[in-house]
């Protein structure tokens, strides 16, 4: 098999195969120097109206801007030596409740498994240096873009990765808003392919979503430790 097509991600310092349809939402607008995000550009999903650019030039964002579409954001957060390995997908996936809305009910976890960093993220653990991870599977209730007192019912998959020498937790999180296209197989050339792509379902997350979901974070490597001075 072809190795996977890897993506440079935070000026090239980390790297990893994402699928085909994500675009970087930075070209659109500003996004924290901690994250990368990343929305499916897929054209049947709901346009968003263009965004302001260089002086008078307005630039069309991906259609389907979240959260009407799958969105994949990669963030490097400081380390809180205060939140043990066994609670990190827990302490994380808490934090996606919304200041404004402050409801934790609207946030539920389904499952939390602790994960081995040498199959998980090989190349990470290849390092050698100490490592730690877990998963979380949930739910939350998003309001609708431009749509008050409507709501998505979104599937959150959150991986999290402790890297303690660097002090960073580095958290990978998918949303999947129910009704919109499942990710395809990461790390693959654009295609034109008219396979039909998977319908993210009410009940849950299927098993290949899953797994294609989590082969972005298998596919993870560290190009320059540098970034985290």
């Amino acid at each position: 098999m072809n190795r996977p097509v890897l993506t440079p991600l935070f000026g090239g310092a980390i790297a990893a195969a994402l699928p085909a349809e994500l675009v970087d939402v930075s070209d659109f607008r500003q996004v924290p120097d901690n994250q990368e995000v990343w929305v499916d550009q897929s054209p049947e999903l709901v346009p968003v109206a263009p965004v302001e650019g260089d002086g008078d030039e307005k630039k069309s964002p991906p259609q389907g801007q979240q959260p009407d579409s799958a969105s994949l954001i990669i963030e490097l957060l400081e380390m809180d030596a205060d939140v043990g390995n066994d609670a990190l997908a827990a302490f994380h996936f808490a934090q996606l409740v919304s200041p404004d809305d402050g409801d934790s009910s609207n946030v539920v976890i389904d499952s939390v498994t602790t994960m081995t960093p040498a199959a998980a993220v090989p190349a990470i653990a290849a390092s050698g240096f100490p490592v730690a991870m877990q998963r979380a599977v949930g739910r939350l209730r998003s309001p609708k873009f431009r749509n008050h007192g409507e709501h998505h019912h979104v599937h959150v998959l959150m991986w999290v990765v402790r890297i303690p020498h660097v002090r960073t937790d580095l958290v990978v999180t998918w949303n999947l808003p129910v009704g919109v296209h499942a990710p395809t197989i990461p790390g693959l050339p654009p295609s034109t392919s008219t396979t039909a792509r998977e319908i993210v379902a009410e009940t849950g997350v299927s098993a290949p979503t899953l797994a294609r979901c989590e082969a972005v974070v298998r596919s993870l490597e560290v190009v320059d430790w540098n970034l985290f001075c």
